[in-house]
């Protein structure tokens, strides 16, 4: 496992240029030729490079906490991404959830919301993440929970869904790439011309 990680109070990457994003994504494409999961963590909401990392990957996993905001921007992005730019497919991953009974209900709410507003989209749930006492805790000493807490509940639901991903059938869509990403580009722009 290899993780690059995005650099914290850098203004310059919260807006990335155009060109910045492409030369990124073709970057990452030829990562991806020598990996079997690479997954970007875009952080919540709708910005610009939510929407562009969203749109170049083959699928999105929408994490979404029981707080109702952030069912709210999970739902938002679903939006954007299904009438935006045409996906169809998502992974809901519920986060910080107390229970099994509290995760399904967060998904059954974004699940209803999709149904009604947005119409025949594929939904499927991922699982759900425990709220544990431990990550605080792993935070204050600036360690990951799975190495200083490895047979924690959270520990062993990261190592879950880990599995549960890396096992998924491997899409080989047109999405995902960014031969894709400059087809849906072009089409963009001349539909706004």
């Amino acid at each position: 496992m290899s993780i690059m990680p995005a650099s914290s109070g850098v203004l310059e990457l919260v807006d990335l240029k155009e060109a910045q994003k492409i030369m990124l994504l073709d970057e990452l494409d030829h990562l991806g030729m020598r990996v079997d999961v690479l997954l970007i963590d875009t952080g919540a909401g709708i910005s610009s490079n939510v929407l562009y990392f969203n749109m170049a990957a083959a699928e999105s996993i929408i994490i979404a906490t029981p707080e109702p905001t952030a069912i709210t921007d999970a739902y938002a992005l679903i939006k954007v991404l299904a009438t935006k730019f045409q996906k169809k497919n998502f992974m809901i991953l519920v986060n910080l959830a107390s229970n099994s009974q509290e995760a399904k209900e967060v998904f059954k709410k974004i699940n209803m919301a999709v149904d009604r507003f947005l119409g025949s989209l594929s939904l499927d749930y991922l699982g759900f993440i425990p709220l544990d006492e431990n990550i605080p805790k792993a935070v204050k000493l600036q360690k990951a929970v799975l190495e200083i807490y490895p047979r924690s509940l959270f520990s062993k639901r990261i190592m879950e869904m880990a599995k549960k991903i890396a096992e998924r059938p491997i899409q080989r869509s047109e999405n995902g790439n960014v031969q894709f990403f400059w087809k849906k580009l072009l089409q963009c722009q001349a539909e706004s011309e």
